[in-house]
């Protein structure tokens, strides 16, 4: 039997298959005993092939979902689910009036592993982020990928200043070990001295607290407190909060 865009159900050869047909041709002949075994084979087949068909279509789409929303490289959350969820998240805290930070943070540097180690190895230091992700970060609060090496992360809960900084140097300790024991696994440029490749890698990382601005300001907001940071000289963090419409920077170190 063959389904729409010329894929066959191998009944003969596929003994899952071949227990459904058997399966549902007894159903079919305890409900109607008058109705002929060769009419309830075909009965069968064709509700054992709509069963597949259906499931491979139902399978098809929750793949689709997922890479809709899911970066390939990490397969951490991307851009996409981001961009929705900020709007869902300061949504629900202009309601409930509870806190909601968000850390935007990337790697120092980060044009010098794809300088020395080639891109291959850059995509390395970017993968580092899952085992983060998965070791480091709470199941609600997952970090995404928003392009390059920049990630974000939404935290829906009271925090303190020495809250946020212990976050973020769990995170700043578990990329400098990782990083350094994948970094001496990887070649470096023989025509660059190895001497000048870096050997670890390190985050800067700027967290703003809502106050009930748009999903857009509140992201551009911790995008400044992240420039800010790193004009301190990197591998460090700030707090942004709007004070009298002017942004002030704590910085946590």
């Amino acid at each position: 039997m063959s389904e729409p865009g010329g894929q066959e159900l191998k009944f003969s050869k596929n003994p899952v298959i071949q227990q459904e047909v058997e399966t549902t041709e007894e159903s079919i002949l305890r409900i109607d005993p008058e109705i002929n075994k060769s009419t309830a084979r075909t009965i069968s087949r064709k509700q054992v092939a709509d069963h597949f068909r259906i499931k491979r279509l139902q399978d098809e789409k929750a793949s689709f979902e997922k890479e809709a929303i899911r970066d390939p490289l990490t397969d951490l959350y991307n851009l996409r689910w981001f961009t929705e969820e900020i709007k869902r998240k300061t949504a629900e805290v202009r309601r409930t009036s509870g806190p909601l930070y968000l850390i935007y943070f990337d790697f120092d540097d980060f044009k010098n592993f794809n300088t020395f180690y080639h891109h291959a190895g850059g995509d390395e230091i970017i993968k580092l982020m899952k085992h983060l992700s998965a070791k480091s970060a709470r199941e609600d609060e997952p970090i995404a990928r928003i392009g390059g090496d920049e990630f974000v992360q939404l935290l829906n809960r009271d925090l303190t200043d020495d809250d946020i900084k212990g976050i973020v140097e769990r995170y700043r300790q578990d990329i400098s070990s990782t990083s350094t024991e994948v970094l001496s696994n990887l070649p470096i440029d023989p025509k660059l001295q190895s001497s000048d490749a870096p050997k670890v890698a390190t985050l800067s990382y700027g967290v703003a607290r809502y106050q009930n601005e748009s999903p857009k300001e509140f992201l551009h907001k911790a995008d400044r407190a992240h420039k800010h940071a790193k004009s301190l000289g990197k591998n460090t963090g700030c707090l942004a909060q709007a004070v009298n419409e002017h942004l002030i920077y704590t910085e946590l170190k």
